[in-house]
């Protein structure tokens, strides 16, 4: 058998329109509840991994280090109670087999929500044009490297072309946008890893989604079969890959 951590993420999609979900301080909180570390242990048995955010080594020069995903259910209930947080229901949509372990996740995440005070319900559908329909608040989706720097994932996953911008679910783009655009005609390393520094920043600031983990994929292979998965999504079956013992 071979496994391969993904050059992908799970993420969890915050929609500022939602009811209680315009402050970003109540979708920080999401966030901050949420105990990934737990998630992949006992969901994953520890083959996934939880990543520094959207920021991935697959970057090279351009992965930014020191950088964390925080677990911190005293600051989620605190940051709850400075917006206001008056118990409104919070519903996450999410389908159930799309997304390897998402309902078991999702099943979870809504009891981390609801042990710092938010008031959440799990809704079960069949379809993204089902999830993403009108009174969406989280769902999920997924947000894959397609080339590796942050051009190549994160501005597409979530730019002004994606789909959370367009049908206005993430609204809260301003500095976000401004680094990205900076970053797409920057050449200067050095101002392109600030520039990206400041892209997750503030993406992470306003909160219109969060990383849960980077997935695993598994691979049964007859013993004499030598080959590699890649990290991307594309199997790589040319002769210096695949082999036959």
């Amino acid at each position: 058998m071979q496994s391969v951590v993904l050059a992908n993420v799970h993420v969890l999609t915050f929609d500022e329109r939602g009811s209680a979900m315009g402050d970003r301080r109540v979708r920080q909180a999401l966030g901050l509840a949420l105990d990934r570390k737990l998630l992949v242990d006992t969901l994953w048995d520890g083959a996934a991994v939880v990543p520094p955010g959207h920021n991935y080594p697959e970057y090279g020069p351009m992965f930014l280090e020191g950088r964390a995903l925080r677990h911190d259910p005293a600051a989620a209930r605190r940051l709850l109670r400075e917006a206001g947080y008056r118990n409104e229901e919070i519903v996450y949509r999410t389908m159930p087999n799309y997304y390897t372990n998402a309902l078991r996740a999702a099943q979870v995440a809504v009891e981390m929500w609801r042990s710092v005070g938010i008031n959440a319900r799990l809704q079960v559908v069949e379809s993204f044009a089902q999830m993403r329909a009108a009174g969406q608040q989280i769902g999920n989706n997924s947000n894959s490297t397609r080339l590796p720097d942050p051009l190549g994932a994160l501005w597409i996953s979530w730019g002004p072309s994606s789909w959370f911008q367009v049908n206005g679910a993430f609204r809260s783009t301003a500095a976000f946008n401004a680094a990205g655009r900076a970053l797409e005609a920057e050449t200067d390393p050095a101002r392109r890893k600030a520039l990206f520094g400041q892209m997750l920043d503030a993406f992470e600031e306003e909160a219109p989604g969060t990383v849960l983990y980077q997935p695993a994929e598994f691979y049964a292979m007859r013993s004499r079969v030598q080959w590699r998965p890649y990290t991307f999504y594309f199997m790589d079956l040319r002769p210096d890959n695949l082999r036959f013992g």
